[in-house]
């Protein structure tokens, strides 16, 4: 039955005008799609974490964890997280230690950053790294650091840092390595 409306279709005078008609539709609903998908790809928030020397001496580095936005909408709901067990191995520190608290802080559930506009960046204690002089032989004239501060991050430490936000239409993730 379908099939003799479609001959009889074919053997109508109009049935070119209507192909061409239906051709032009479809074509235009996917460029429509095709220019709206490359314009939310282009132009949205693209958050980025880095890891930064804050302050450089001859016994110990501080760091700065830097969320920066470099696209070119504002991001908003920025929520840093990280697997807990890989945090927990990576960290020298004990657990009620107050550096190491504020470090874990920074991917605790309840701290999101609200929103971040378009070339700006936020940033925040990222604990230190700390060298341990030998005090014997040729080292001796250095000063005994026993008492200095113990390093936060054990050598060579990596993070897979999940970054999850929101554009103001679209939600975004992303995988950050660190370290």
């Amino acid at each position: 039955m379908i099939f003799n409306h479609f001959i009889e279709f074919l053997n109508s005078e109009n049935h070119w005008k209507t192909t061409i008609t239906i051709g032009s539709f479809f074509i235009s609903v996917c460029s429509f799609y095709f220019s709206r998908k490359s314009w939310s790809d282009t132009y949205r928030p693209i958050i980025t974490v880095r890891v930064a020397t804050n302050e450089s001496g001859n016994i110990a580095t501080t760091l700065n964890l830097i969320v920066e936005n470099f696209g070119n909408r504002p991001a908003k709901n920025i929520k840093l997280s990280v697997d807990s067990n890989k945090l927990e191995s990576v960290l020298l520190k004990a657990s009620d230690n107050i550096d190491r608290k504020l470090i874990e802080r920074c991917f605790a559930d309840e701290t999101i950053i609200p929103l971040l506009a378009n070339g700006q960046s936020i940033s925040n204690s990222f604990g230190c790294l700390n060298i341990q002089y030998k005090t014997s032989g040729i080292f001796k004239d250095f000063p005994d650091n026993t008492y200095a501060q113990q390093s936060d991050w054990k050598p060579n430490a990596r993070l897979d840092i999940q970054i999850n936000y929101e554009d103001l239409m679209v939600s975004h993730i992303k995988i950050a390595y660190l370290f």
